[in-house]
């Protein structure tokens, strides 16, 4: 199981990072280009912003999810296997 969690951590997580990384580029190129962003810069700042916050919550969801599946499948089976049987 803890293999099955690091893979899907490595599979939703790295590219966060590369993502986090590529922004803080971003950010630090309008920074030294010594003049005050343009609206049309700032919009699509925004916009990329706005896009990036959304994945990432996404991404979170989807981790929670897939770490939590062989947990899962392991209770639901418990539970099926030790509830009572109903006679009809």
């Amino acid at each position: 199981m803890a293999c099955a969690y690091r893979r899907v951590v490595l599979d939703k997580l790295l590219p966060e990072q590369r993502a986090d990384f590529t922004e803080a580029q971003a950010m630090v190129a309008m920074m030294l280009r010594g003049r005050p962003p343009t609206l049309t810069e700032l919009a699509t700042l925004a916009k990329r912003n706005t896009a990036y916050t959304l994945q990432t919550m996404d991404n979170l969801v989807a981790l929670g999810s897939r770490a939590l599946a062989p947990v899962h499948k392991t209770v639901t089976g418990n539970a099926r296997r030790l509830s009572p049987r109903r006679s009809k």
